[in-house]
Parts: C-alpha cells; structure tokens; sequence
C-alpha cells in the first residue's frame, strides 16, 4: 500500500479504506488526526501509536478521550457512548473471528456475543458508566470526569487495545522519508 506526496498525509478516506470494519477505521482516524484538520499527517500518526503502544496512563487517557469524543466537543455524550459501544462490537467481533490472536479471542468471545444477544445488557451498561462516570450530573463527560473514572474503571480503556489491533492489521505500512526534486521530503506510506 503506498500513499505518498508532498503533502505528508493521509486524508480521512484513504486511511479509512485500509479498514475492514469502515467504523472502526473513521473512529481510529478521528483518534489520530489530533488536529482535527481531516488529514493525518506523520506526526500525529507516531505520536499516537508510541501513546497507545507505550504512552503513560496520561497519554492513553488522553487518546481514549478522543476516540469516545466522536463529534469533537471536548466532551463525551451519551450518543458518543452508544457509537463508541457499538463500533466496539464490531470490532471485537472481527478481531475474534479473524484469529489473528487466539488469546485475545478467548477472553472477549463470550463478552460480545452476551452483549450482542441482549441489547438491554448493552443500554444497562453504557447507562451504568455513564452514571458513574458524570459525577456533576450535567449529561456529559468531561476531560477530568473521565480521567477520574478511567482511574477508577481501567477496562474503559479497553477500546484502545481494539483500535490498536484494528489499525496494525489495516494500516501495515511503512513510512519512508525520502526526497523530492524540491529539496522537500514527501512521505511515502508503503
């Protein structure tokens, strides 16, 4: 796969197309296009996966916020929860019949097909969260909200680990730094 240009980035649809599960790519994508510009450049593309890979609990925090962020409001909704929720499924259940990690499968297979089965155990749940998580009752998430939960609820940032999976089985490319007749280095994504 080779994307490359003066530019240096990726627009939202060339990243996403990489994607088997197309939300799974446009949250990922809205995770690491931290300029909000439409466009990953490389960066925010290292930046993000050295966070996710091996960022503090701050950074990962900081990353998960954006990815349940949908819209970009600066807070999470209960509508960003139930797409966040919703992708997650998707995702998981992917990942669990693609095989590509059996030990992974294992531990989320009976989780999503519980869930899947019984809406109702889903819309408890994001109502069980978001309860916890809104501690000034205003209907919304803030930042600080959600690194207090995150601390107190680890498994919130459970939907990193399946976006880093998704992204390194659809984005396996490498970025290459090379000249231009400009003097400029265009970025080429192989």
């Amino acid at each position: 796969r080779r994307v490359h240009g003066k530019k240096k980035k990726l627009d939202k649809a060339t990243f996403v197309s990489h994607f088997t599960n197309k939300d799974i790519g446009e949250l990922a994508f809205n995770m690491f296009d931290t300029k909000h510009n439409g466009e990953i450049d490389f960066h925010e593309f290292v930046m993000c996966l050295a966070a996710l890979e091996r960022g503090t609990d701050e950074e990962r925090v900081a990353y998960c916020f954006e990815l349940y962020d949908t819209d970009h409001s600066g807070k999470i909704s209960r509508k960003n929860m139930e797409t966040m929720a919703a992708a997650f499924l998707v995702a998981l259940r992917g990942l669990v019949t693609s095989g590509a990690d059996s030990q992974f499968a294992a531990r989320y297979e009976r989780k999503i097909t519980e869930l899947e089965l019984q809406e109702e155990l889903l819309q408890h749940s994001i109502d069980v969260l978001f309860r916890k998580a809104d501690r000034d009752g205003t209907g919304y998430i803030s930042r600080q909200e959600f690194h207090v939960f995150c601390q107190e609820q680890p498994e919130v940032l459970e939907p990193l680990t399946t976006v880093l999976k998704a992204v390194k089985h659809a984005c396996q490319w490498d970025w290459e730094m090379s000249p231009d007749s400009s003097g400029g280095s265009p970025c080429t994504i192989s």
